[in-house]
């Protein structure tokens, strides 16, 4: 008597097992979207930095910058981005 509820968990254990297993995606051959830039990605300055000058620098992402800048609210990727420029890291 005390096989067959052990045997039942072992069939139900491989019948989940399946199911959970035909769920997943084999798909790996994903195409990636290839950007094509009309201007250069690197100039050559001749002469010497202007020491006033202010950098600007921009963020290409899919999905919009929330703005919630407090580690503890953020939910975005690029949120995670910016924060990891001004933020220690804590190991």
């Amino acid at each position: 008597m005390k096989r067959y509820p052990r045997f039942l968990l072992l069939i139900l254990t491989v019948i989940v097992a399946l199911v959970v297993a035909g769920c997943s995606s084999t798909d790996t051959a994903k195409k990636s979207k290839k950007v094509d830039t009309k201007f250069p990605l690197t100039t050559k300055v001749e002469g010497e930095a202007d020491p006033d000058a202010v950098l600007n620098v921009a963020l290409v992402s899919d999905t919009p910058f929330q703005g919630i800048l407090n580690p503890n609210f953020y939910s975005g990727a690029p949120d995670s981005n910016v924060l990891s420029f001004f933020l220690p890291l804590v190991i």
